[in-house]
């Protein structure tokens, strides 16, 4: 989108380069025990992949969820691709599909239906890859973007306008292709919108680790992000004070100013 900017006078170049960089939304790096056991997948063959999967780990002895989840994360995710039958016609062209106005996932906190529920990320889902075709571009660059900036502003109001630790992101799958969109709020009410790399499952394994394993770092990199989001909008929820004079004001409200509009609509008499 910055591309489309500069190409239309709108930024330059170095404009463009500093509002990329700056507070940029990387996560802190990868652990060290994640990044290892990540890397030894980065195998060529089946038979290796299997060979690693077939091996006890020592983090299994001793299951800790809390220490071992993202490891466990790992095994199953390798498992699972591992397992699937994938085909060229995964990358080829089909008949023209069409696509929903809905998303096809919702990132939410789990709510009673009572009552809202934030939400923290969107995905759009094609089967067939059409990533650079007109109708995903328009997905990606016009309505996952617009979605993503509305549940942004609605997690900054819940979090009292603070936005200094706050994102949403996209996902947009097409056929085995993924790519990820970030929004995140720089300056007031300036909303940008950045996208990652593109990132493609093979279809066959003499690359796995070359593109399987950035598609996981991704993965958990998304997960860091939802977390500190949801983190930092949830940790004024159970604020503890030993001042009880907020309780004289707990029933207060904003103010609220009503203005009354009269249509200039000649559709319909005025009564």
């Amino acid at each position: 989108m910055i591309l489309n900017h500069i190409k239309n006078d709108v930024f330059t170049e170095e404009e463009s380069e500093e509002i990329k960089a700056y507070k940029n939304f990387k996560p802190t790096e990868l652990p060290d025990d994640i990044k290892q056991y990540l890397n030894k997948f980065n195998c060529q063959s089946t038979a290796d992949i299997r060979k690693l999967l077939d091996e006890k780990q020592s983090w299994e002895e001793y299951y800790d969820r809390e220490k071992h989840f993202d490891l466990d994360w790992i095994k199953h995710s390798v498992y699972t691709l591992k397992s699937l039958k994938r085909t060229i016609e995964d990358v080829n062209n089909h008949v023209r599909q069409l696509m929903g106005r809905r998303f096809d996932y919702l990132i939410r906190e789990i709510n009673p239906k009572s009552t809202g529920s934030l939400e923290f990320g969107a995905s759009e889902v094609d089967k067939n890859y059409k990533l650079n075709g007109n109708k995903m571009i328009k997905k990606r660059e016009t309505k996952l973007p617009k979605a993503l900036k509305d549940m942004l502003d609605l997690l900054v109001k819940e979090n009292k306008g603070d936005y200094s630790h706050l994102c949403t992101v996209g996902v947009v799958n097409s056929g085995l292709h993924m790519k990820v969109i970030i929004a995140d709020r720089l300056k007031g009410y300036i909303t940008r919108i950045a996208d990652g790399k593109a990132l493609q499952i093979p279809i066959d394994t003499t690359s796995f680790g070359e593109k399987v394993l950035p598609i996981l770092v991704q993965v958990y990199y998304l997960k860091v992000l939802f977390k500190d989001t949801f983190e930092s909008v949830k940790k004024g929820d159970n604020k503890l004070t030993d001042d009880c004079n907020w309780l004289d004001y707990c029933l207060d409200k904003a103010t609220t100013i009503i203005t009354c509009a009269t249509s200039t609509s000649t559709e319909t008499p005025r009564k």
